[in-house]
């Protein structure tokens, strides 16, 4: 449950610092900052319920005609599909584990959930919320032990293990760092769901605070709704188990704006040139009408009006538009649908321009494209999370040991890059093998089409043409020696 589930009433009571319920004001900051690209992706129905938030009523639009617009108004989500079209192409291939990976972690992460999600499942949503908001955290939880349970054997004799946790940004309350820059507190909001009677269920509001090696949870009372200590306990680590992914530009160790901003900014812009196009055109389909010196008499049975007048100064006409501001305006729809389209490609191509050392770092082994540093620094985020995973079970987890896909195919070859790939094979700077791969690489190709078989079939047709040459050469009267039959 979000900060934005925690009730009215409980938010009134707990406006002080020193309630645990308060928000800080990093995360009020953050909230405003990414509200935009929130609700994007919550989609149409997400932005019409934040009405003029991100949709203005405009100067003399009334209340009804206002609504009316923006009951009909849809969303193009470009947004949204843009981080899972993102997310999509890290996750084309399932993470790759070195062998070094302890079996016992690998059978962990068959089931890295409590719900049961894999690891694949889990760590491609994580991956793709914390593009659309800037910021995902994942605490790995352990749960409670009965008093009898004291060893690590007693653990797994029980079933108990620690598993993944994926904590949304907008559940995160507050933090606090120590002079070293340490994090150590944490607030989260929860809630749960008990039941009522026989039949019934009743939701309530939760904050877990987090501490190195123990944590407190509160509930809020069902009379007052004031939050009071309902449970604590404490880690076998001495750490905060929870860790954060941010992908673009932080602006704290646990808020960021989404690296996708601009696109949203551009998705928003779409929302409200949409909208106006589309009532501009429900306007314009029915013509005004001008009439002088008429009258009307109702035409029995159908109910409709014969407009007759027998002034010889009458006059009736229609008024329509000629089309030239409706053009313009779907002109200008087109053309923002096409900076959104080409926005998403924009992250899977080289970076140009001056990069950091640490960026030169991260982007040495692979193509430098944003997409392919924010998977490098994903996977190190994972193997942070197993290894604190590996903290609470005594075992070690390797450094480097979990590979996400850089290899994105997009469906876009660019033609002078393959004429520049052939160039290279025909001066014999790359083999054929290489050049087929690059090929591949770019969507020429199938994914599922190997080398070998290229190869072969190749050779076959080399050998297929040679054998319909000497064919050929045989019915014109060639010879094996090259002269010419008497």
């Amino acid at each position: 449950m979000g900060t934005d589930g925690l009730s009215t009433a409980v938010e009134a009571k707990t406006s002080e610092p020193d309630s645990v319920g308060h928000k800080s004001s990093i995360i009020e900051a953050w909230e405003a900052k990414t509200l935009l690209a929130r609700t994007l992706l919550k989609g149409t129905r997400g932005m019409k319920l934040a009405g003029k938030a991100f949709l203005p009523q405009h100067t003399l639009e009334g209340d009804l005609g206002y609504n009316e617009r923006l009951k009909c108004s849809t969303l193009l989500n470009a947004f949204a599909k843009t981080s899972s079209f993102l997310s999509g192409q890290v996750f084309q291939k399932d993470p790759i584990f070195d062998e070094a990976v302890d079996q016992k972690f690998l059978d962990m992460a068959e089931r890295i959930t409590a719900a049961g999600d894999s690891f694949s499942v889990y760590a491609k949503r994580n991956f793709q919320n914390g593009l659309g908001k800037g910021v995902v955290h994942t605490l790995v939880d352990m749960p409670k032990k009965d008093e009898n349970i004291v060893t690590q054997k007693d653990e797994e004799e029980a079933g108990i293990r620690p598993y993944f946790k994926e904590i949304k940004p907008e559940d995160i309350l507050g933090f606090i760092e120590d002079e070293d820059g340490f994090i150590v507190q944490v607030r989260i909001s929860e809630s749960i769901t008990k039941r009522v009677g026989k039949y019934g269920t009743k939701t309530f509001d939760r904050v877990r605070v987090l501490e190195p090696g123990q944590w407190e949870l509160f509930e809020a009372d069902d009379d007052s709704k004031s939050l009071a200590s309902i449970d604590s306990g404490s880690f076998s680590i001495n750490i905060i188990p929870l860790l954060t992914f941010i992908p673009g530009d932080p602006d704290t160790q646990m808020t960021a704006p989404s690296p996708l901003d601009d696109l949203s900014e551009l998705n928003g812009k779409h929302w409200r040139t949409s909208s106006d196009q589309d009532n501009y055109l429900t306007y314009c389909r029915f013509p005004l009408y001008f009439g002088r010196m008429l009258s009307d008499i109702p035409i029995l049975p159908a109910g409709k009006t014969l407009i007759n007048s027998d002034d010889e100064n009458s006059d009736l006409k229609t008024v329509e538009m000629t089309g030239t501001s409706i053009k313009a305006g779907a002109e200008d729809v087109k053309e923002t649908e096409a900076q959104m389209a080409l926005y998403g490609l924009q992250q899977l191509l080289p970076r140009v321009g001056n990069m950091t050392a640490t960026e030169k770092a991260i982007t040495s082994a692979e193509s430098n494209s944003s997409l392919s540093t924010w998977a490098t620094e994903f996977e190190d985020y994972c193997i942070q999370c197993f290894q604190v995973m590996g903290m609470f079970i005594g075992m070690e987890f390797p450094d480097n040991s979990i590979e996400m896909n850089k290899e994105y195919n997009f469906g876009v070859a660019d033609p002078q890059e393959l004429m520049a790939l052939l160039a290279a094979k025909e001066a014999g700077v790359a083999s054929a093998q290489e050049t087929f791969i690059e090929f591949r690489r770019r969507g020429v190709y199938q994914d599922t089409t190997e080398w070998d078989d290229m190869s072969a079939d190749i050779e076959q047709e080399k050998r297929e043409s040679l054998e319909m040459s000497q064919l050929a050469g045989s019915a014109f009267g060639e010879e094996e020696g090259g002269e010419e039959g008497a």
